[in-house]
């Protein structure tokens, strides 16, 4: 995967972090995406195809503790993930970004995802169904 270029602040170069996604499987029919770095179109558009290669699990965690940014096009694969899992009987659960990320979640309304505070909480929540 190529490496976006970095961003520019005046003369200083800012690299980026690229978006990386981890997948494991646990408890055959619970999959846990851990996400890392920068999540914008590309990285989106990669998550999804990873979302849509596991449509057997029944419970999918995204871990986004590790997410440095995210735009509202990883925002709407999230939206789009928990109504596809909701609709074949499944659970989607998050565990929570740092705060400044998590108040986007507030912002746009997406509490209503079950989340947790750490991957720990997430994998002992069973069926998902603890909140914040």
């Amino acid at each position: 995967m190529l490496s976006p270029a970095p961003a520019r602040a005046g003369s200083v170069t800012i690299p980026r972090k690229v978006a990386r996604i981890a997948s494991t499987v646990i408890h055959e029919t619970t999959l846990l995406l851990t996400l890392s770095g920068e999540f914008d179109l590309s990285g989106a558009s990669s998550l999804r195809t990873t979302v849509r290669a596991a449509e057997g699990q029944r419970q999918v965690i995204l871990d986004l503790s590790g997410v440095t940014w995210l735009d509202s096009s990883t925002l709407a694969v999230i939206v789009s993930t928990y109504e596809a899992v909701n609709e074949r009987g499944g659970t989607l659960g998050l565990v929570r970004p740092r705060p400044d990320l998590w108040e986007i979640f507030e912002l746009t309304g997406l509490t209503h995802i079950p989340s947790f505070p750490t991957r720990e909480s997430a994998l002992a929540g069973g069926e998902l169904g603890g909140g914040p």
